[in-house]
C-alpha cells in the first residue's frame, strides 16, 4: 500500500551509515574503478562520511576536489546507493578538500618526565621558563582579542559579575 511505502522512505531517510562501513564501500568503488587522472595525478579519497540524513548526505574528503570528474561522481554515487540502503531516496554526495593540520596555530608542548609533580622543575625545552596561569591565562590558552569589546559592554544580557576578594561574594 501507498502507507507502507511511505513508511520504508522514511525509514531509509532516518537511516545513518557507519563511517567504517562507508570507507569500505568507497575503496571497493575505487578497486573497481580508478578515478581518471588530473594535471598527471590520481586524485584521492581519504574517507567518507555521512554527516546528515534526510536526506542522507555523504562527504567525500579529498585531495582534489576538482579532480573528480561528473562521470565519476555519477559513477561514486550510483555505487552506493547500490549498496546501502537508500536505494530509492535521493543521496547528497560532496567532495571536499582535507584541511591541513599546519595551517592551525598549534600550542607547543613537552613530554613531562613520568613521576614529575605539578609545577616542579625539569629539564627541557621549557626549563626556567615561568609558564604559570599568567603566562596563557587561566585556562591555558591564550586571550584571543575581541574585535570590538564596546559591543558587550551596552549589551541588554545578564552579565556576570566576577569578585577579586573572597569577602566580596555574596551572601
Amino acid at each position: 500500500t501507498l502507507l507502507n511505502h511511505a513508511q520504508m522512505l522514511f525509514k531509509q531517510a532516518k537511516e545513518r551509515i557507519p563511517t567504517s562501513m562507508l570507507n569500505k564501500l568507497v575503496k571497493a568503488a575505487l578497486e573497481r574503478h580508478e578515478p581518471p587522472l588530473y594535471q598527471l595525478k590520481r586524485p584521492k579519497i581519504y574517507y567518507a562520511t555521512q554527516v546528515a540524513s534526510e536526506p542522507p548526505t555523504i562527504v567525500l574528503v579529498c585531495n582534489q576536489p576538482q579532480g573528480f570528474t561528473n562521470q565519476y561522481r555519477r559513477y561514486l554515487l550510483n555505487f552506493l546507493r547500490d549498496h546501502l540502503p537508500f536505494g530509492e531516496i535521493p543521496i547528497k554526495l560532496y567532495l571536499q578538500p582535507r584541511k591541513r593540520d599546519d595551517q592551525r596555530d598549534e600550542i607547543q608542548t613537552e613530554r613531562v618526565p613520568a613521576g614529575a609533580k605539578p609545577g616542579e622543575q625539569w629539564e627541557g625545552a621549557f626549563a626556567g621558563q615561568d609558564l604559570g596561569p599568567d603566562t596563557y591565562g587561566a585556562t591555558g590558552f591564550e586571550d584571543v582579542p575581541l574585535e570590538d569589546e564596546d559591543e558587550f559592554e551596552d549589551s541588554d544580557d545578564q552579565s556576570i559579575e566576577l569578585f577579586e576578594e573572597e569577602e566580596d561574594l555574596p551572601e
